[in-house]
């Protein structure tokens, strides 16, 4: 089954309604018994069972299954529409004092190939300890972890067992697979002052079991890489396969992306990852130490290498600027060569590096081989935020979670909507505050992608108490 039919398949036929949202949600809890552990994986569970595909998203009824949650805590949500038709939820608990903090996540999914799973992609499965589906780590999981905590604390509110000082917000967007246009980027950009705050926490970051050899981190995100997405075409040629002609299109093509990719395996060390690296030697042994300050140093570039060679690739994407190869167009005939030619790159920039800059470099490249290239999407990362209240509380959280696993300042590999936040002066944090390995990890965007019991829980009660913890008053 290809992606499209994958899409099609999985497609709600009808569209929700509030009726079928409060009946999804009385399902999962009866699912649950009543345990709020158990409550907590069955409505995770019909959450993934919404196909939230982007594109094209359709996300109206995932916005109004996480209505309904809510409701059943006395929280009453507003659903803002894009132009385009795409809901972005949000719901506020008023504190004395404003300054809100802000718990963020996506209700849109990447597509998925059916064939290449073990288990149905939407049908939230529970299976070898894990819930298993299409967006139970990006990021639908984390969304009900923020869900979870915010029905927790109005409860607390309600029965006067606390007292809210600052403003907590729920904000539940669309179209983040797809650079947030309809989504994040829309939402600050009309309704701003219904998203307003202070701190923001989203993804970004994570709990790395093995984050270097022998230390566990929760890789709290302070920025994240800027994006260049781009298209590369080539005019050539044309003419039979039986003789070709010396000026073809696919080859200039090629030969471009073989160069791209010396480019991008160039290693440097950015500030803000040389902190991250700086924090996690304290944790190793003097071996990982020595390697570590050596790689700091200004002697770093020699010894990069060798450190990234020891690294997961999650990791060795902080110690450069990547460019991946992700479409290659050309042809129409098995016998036919083509007079044109296109690909698409997705380039990840570190925060020193400058977009306009990098760019330019690119274009002096790929003139060299007689190619093209025009700007699809390009995307900055509006900052590195300082650690704040917010960063203190969840480094107290995930130290009483646990106790071995290092806290510590990182960069975010992927774009995130934080950046629409960042922007305009919010401090934005990126952090699913759970334990997961690379194998766990790599399943973002992939196949049979799975989120452990243990560890979603784990993540449910870090964010129940960093929102009480920042929100209440003291």
């Amino acid at each position: 089954m290809s992606v499209d039919d994958c899409v099609r398949h999985y497609s709600l036929e009808e569209p929700m309604t509030p009726r079928k949202a409060a009946a999804k949600v009385k399902k999962a809890e009866k699912a649950g018994g009543g345990a709020s552990d158990d409550r907590a994986v069955a409505l995770l569970q019909e959450y993934l069972r919404i196909n939230t595909t982007n594109p094209p998203g359709s996300e109206g009824p995932a916005a109004e299954f996480l209505e309904a949650i809510l409701a059943g805590s006395g929280i009453k949500a507003k659903i803002f529409t894009s132009p385009n038709g795409r809901p972005n939820l949000v719901a506020r608990l008023k504190g004395k004092k404003g300054n809100a903090l802000a718990l963020m996540h996506h209700m849109d999914v990447v597509p998925c190939d059916e064939t290449k799973w073990s288990v149905d992609p939407f049908g939230g499965e529970l299976k070898d300890g894990a819930i298993w589906g299409r967006g139970a780590i990006d990021m639908k999981g984390q969304g009900l972890m923020h869900v979870l905590a915010l029905c927790e604390l109005a409860e607390a509110v309600d029965s006067g067992e606390v007292e809210l000082e600052r403003d907590a917000l729920l904000v539940a967007v669309s179209d983040e697979e797809e650079a947030g246009a309809d989504g994040a980027g829309w939402l600050v950009s009309t309704h701003a002052d219904e998203v307003d705050c202070t701190e923001l926490l989203t993804e970004g970051g994570a709990g790395l079991r093995d984050a270097l050899p022998g230390v566990d981190a929760f890789a709290c995100a302070m920025t994240e890489k800027s994006f260049l997405w781009l298209r590369l075409l080539a005019d050539g040629e044309p003419g039979h396969g039986s003789v070709p002609p010396d000026d073809q299109a696919i080859l200039k093509i090629l030969d471009l992306i073989a160069e791209l990719r010396k480019i991008s395996r160039r290693l440097h060390m950015s500030a803000p990852v040389a902190r991250l690296f700086a924090s996690l030697a304290d944790a190793g042994d003097a071996k990982l130490k020595a390697a570590i300050r050596a790689a700091t140093s200004p002697a770093g570039p020699a010894v990069l290498p060798l450190i990234a060679k020891q690294l997961g690739s999650a990791q060795q994407a902080l110690l450069r600027d990547t460019i991946s190869i992700t479409q290659v167009q050309a042809g129409y005939k098995s016998n036919v060569i083509p007079g044109s030619a296109s690909a698409t790159i997705d380039c990840r920039l570190l925060p020193d590096t400058d977009p306009d800059s990098y760019l330019k470099k690119l274009r002096a490249v790929a003139a060299s081989h007689d190619v093209r290239i025009e700007e699809i999407d390009v995307g900055t990362s509006g900052g590195i935020s300082e650690p704040g209240e917010l960063y203190s509380a969840l480094e107290t959280a995930c130290a009483q979670e646990a106790p071995s696993a290092r806290f510590v300042q990182s960069v975010s590999p992927g774009f995130t909507d934080s950046r629409f936040w960042r922007s305009n002066g919010t401090s934005c944090l990126g952090l699913l505050p759970c334990l997961l390995t690379s194998e766990l990890l790599s399943t973002i965007h992939g196949d049979d992608e799975r989120l452990p019991v243990d560890e979603y829980l784990r993540g449910c009660r870090i964010t129940t108490q960093v929102l009480r913890s920042v929100c209440a008053a003291k």
